[in-house]
């Protein structure tokens, strides 16, 4: 099963002002692994800002788009101290502009598949390499020359 249609395939954010936590105190934000439609909408909304009517429309399309495929959250706290709940606008309550941007950047650029997420969402591939077809060859180092330097 694709990561992106497994319903228990799911990946940990974790904002870099927060890295030097321990783990157990990191404020982390967990997602669904995105379809290459999903990042291509989440890009679109972010090279699309400037044509937003005013500044609050435009964070509001970013804290959205990056809301809409936040399925969790873990050791995430108020200025109190209290424990916050992901509900409604909760992401607008808990981080600022510049970690609305980091966070969606990081979920576009997130989609590299690493072996522990692999494992991780118990999704088997369903077609096996197999052996090579008859008569197929390896393939073959090509080197090529650098372009010349231009004049």
């Amino acid at each position: 099963m694709p990561l992106a249609t497994n319903p228990t395939a799911k990946f940990d954010i974790v904002l870099l002002s927060d890295q030097g936590l321990a783990d157990a105190e990191q404020p982390t934000f967990v997602f669904h692994y995105l379809s290459g439609a999903d990042v291509e909408e989440l890009g679109d909304v972010m090279t699309r800002l400037g044509e937003a009517k005013t500044g609050d429309e435009a964070m509001d399309r970013v804290y959205r788009a990056v809301g809409k495929h936040l399925v969790g959250w873990r050791n995430m706290t108020d200025r109190d101290g209290k424990a916050v709940k992901l509900a409604g606008n909760a992401l607008k309550k808990v981080i600022g502009l510049d970690e609305i941007f980091e966070l969606a950047f990081s979920l576009m650029n997130r989609q590299a598949v690493t072996a522990a997420d692999k494992k991780k969402s118990d999704s088997q591939s369903a077609s096996a390499t197999g052996r090579p077809a008859k008569g197929a060859k390896g393939r073959k180092s090509v080197r090529t020359n650098p372009a010349p330097p231009s004049q």
